[in-house]
């Protein structure tokens, strides 16, 4: 769970990046990480019995996992 607004997931980013480059998952288009933010939606979504994606389809949260889904599905 990521938040730009905390220094120390900014500096795990950093160094996951630096260390484990190729293994990290990156959009096809911009060329950037993909991280999960920290969402209020995600943690809601269990407690209505539904997924993010549809529980809060639009939300940053499902947003993220949707272009992690799609980066994986097609290697």
């Amino acid at each position: 769970m990521y938040s730009g607004q905390n220094n120390l997931s900014k500096q795990v980013l950093d160094d996951l990046s630096h260390h484990f480059k190729d293994k990290l998952f990156y959009k096809k288009k911009t060329k950037e990480c993909i991280v999960i933010p920290r969402n209020v939606k995600i943690a809601e979504s269990p407690s209505f019995g539904k997924p993010v994606i549809t529980y809060a389809s639009t939300s940053k949260g499902a947003v993220a996992y949707r272009d992690l889904a799609t980066v994986i599905a097609k290697g």
